[in-house]
């Protein structure tokens, strides 16, 4: 077990979402290094949700899981798009 294993219900609130960003990403730390809070994770909540199960393994599996969205080309096409609306004048409606 690692040191300073969240408690019970803060590993309930993490997996709810519930928990502040700071907290969120301790947790999430926490978890990626300690397999007893991983197991009490799998003893309280069901791991046959598909959507779930892909979401952490991807997030076992990446040592960036936030991308930075500013590099991405389709943020700077869009950014560009959206710019060329506002000066356009368009609305939607």
């Amino acid at each position: 077990m690692a040191a300073e294993c969240p408690n019970r219900d803060d590993l309930i609130a993490f997996h709810a979402g519930q928990l502040s960003l700071a907290m969120i990403d301790r947790i999430g730390d926490h978890l990626g290094e300690c397999s007893s809070c991983e197991s009490i994770l799998d003893s309280v909540y069901d791991r046959s949700d598909t959507v779930v199960s892909q979401l952490r393994l991807a997030a076992t599996q990446s040592t960036n899981v936030l991308v930075d969205w500013h590099a991405e080309p389709e943020f700077h096409e869009f950014d560009a798009f959206a710019k060329l609306i506002a000066v356009a004048g368009v609305t939607t409606t």
